[in-house]
């Protein structure tokens, strides 16, 4: 398929079903070739349904609560009722068991086993490659063990089924994974910033381009990963994870950094979202809602609830129709049409915003120290770095 494609029509060769993943994966996958077809699709579809539960289980032990029944049960089906993971169980894709993977990774951190957890983090990592930026951001908190057994499982796991298949296997890998990080980008629903500027500015099977400048869809992803981990480093803490709701809070907060960063962030991604909307929960049920902080907070994320489960996706689906279309207004629909996007970037302020509050800062002076303390905050955890691999172990752990 990927040889003999060629750029036509509107973007309808998309629908061909093809394997990206990496080999680990398919591993997984094997126990289910045990079983007959129907029996191997029931299995999945059962196991997709146990994910999303654990999955919440996990993110609310992380946070350091224990969940009866009935708060268990009311979370997961909020969380089942949303769109991101209708469309993960209609296409059967991986979302659902990386999520859990997550969750049990943060919620094994949580209980000290930071070793087991980054093995865990390092398993879906092999599948999503784009999260080993969570391991970079474990790292920069300090949580060494953590984040170096992840991003070496993610290594290790993501590279090692390669000796078994050879050669062949390898050359095939990267030619599936060069074509998804190129021709497939300006797929109408890849959802991240960088797909919708290579519909903006570049010829492409899908848009009609504002104009064509392949070059300022690199300046301008550039700018977005800048302005994003900026503000992501300005309000997290420079210390290891904790069983508390702020922990969950700011892994969700760069949860959703990535999806903003990655260069391709299709709708069944979205579902992430729902570890900062747990994140939300855990923290407002701590805190109370008797201050105007906390009401507005808690207004804010059952509004992106309710998009997630349903408004969001239906205004795609109105604003598709204008993309191909050879207007001048094409580009304000493919603009527009990303609503998935636009609801990330609204939570991503709304989540800067609560831990800024959580940790007692106001957001634009913290972005302004981060940006004149640059070298310093490089310095420091250069330092710390240093001692954590070394043969002495800190005194303290150094916070922010």
């Amino acid at each position: 398929f990927i040889h003999a494609y060629t750029p036509t029509g509107n973007g309808s060769y998309w629908t061909t079903q093809v394997y990206v993943y990496a080999p680990f994966f398919a591993y997984l996958m094997v126990p289910l070739t045990l079983l007959p077809h129907w029996g191997a699709l029931t299995a999945w579809d059962l196991l997709n349904v146990a994910f999303l539960v654990f999955s919440v289980y996990a993110a609310l032990r992380a946070a350091g609560l224990r969940p009866g029944a009935a708060m268990l049960l009311v979370l997961a089906a909020a969380s089942a009722v949303t769109l991101p993971v209708h469309r993960e169980w209609d296409l059967g894709q991986s979302d659902l068991l990386v999520m859990a993977l997550i969750c049990a990774a943060l919620w094994l951190r949580s209980a000290g086993r930071a070793g087991l957890a980054g093995l865990v983090l390092g398993a879906g990592c092999a599948v999503k490659p784009e999260l080993l930026l969570l391991a970079l951001f474990l790292l920069w908190r300090r949580d060494f063990r953590f984040g170096l057994a992840a991003a070496l499982s993610t290594v290790v796991l993501g590279l090692a089924p390669f000796l078994l298949l050879g050669q062949r296997a390898w050359s095939d890998f990267w030619t599936a994974w060069s074509f998804w990080s190129d021709q497939y980008l300006p797929f109408l629903h890849n959802e991240s910033p960088k797909g919708v500027l290579v519909r903006l500015f570049t010829l492409n099977p899908v848009a009609h381009p504002l104009t064509v400048a392949p070059g300022a869809v690199t300046v301008l992803w550039i700018v977005v990963v800048v302005v994003v981990l900026v503000l992501t480093v300005a309000v997290t803490s420079t210390r290891p994870m904790r069983r508390d709701a702020l922990s969950l809070l700011e892994v969700g907060l760069a949860i959703e950094a990535i999806m903003l960063v990655s260069p391709l962030t299709e709708r069944p991604y979205f579902l992430f979202l729902l570890i900062p909307l747990i994140g939300l929960f855990c923290w407002v049920r701590e805190v109370g809602v008797a201050g105007l902080f906390e009401r507005r907070a808690t207004v804010a994320a059952v509004l992106l609830w309710v998009l997630l489960a349903g408004p969001a996706e239906i205004a795609e689906y109105v604003f598709d129709t204008g993309v191909t279309v050879q207007s001048h207004a094409a580009p304000l629909f493919t603009l527009l049409t990303p609503v998935y996007m636009w609801v990330t970037v609204a939570a991503f302020v709304f989540q800067l915003l609560v831990v800024a509050h959580i940790r007692g800062l106001r957001l634009v002076p913290a972005v302004g120290a981060t940006l004149r303390g640059a070298p310093a905050l490089l310095l420091a955890w250069l330092g710390d770095a240093v001692t954590a691999l070394g043969v002495h172990k800190p005194s303290s752990v150094a916070t922010r």
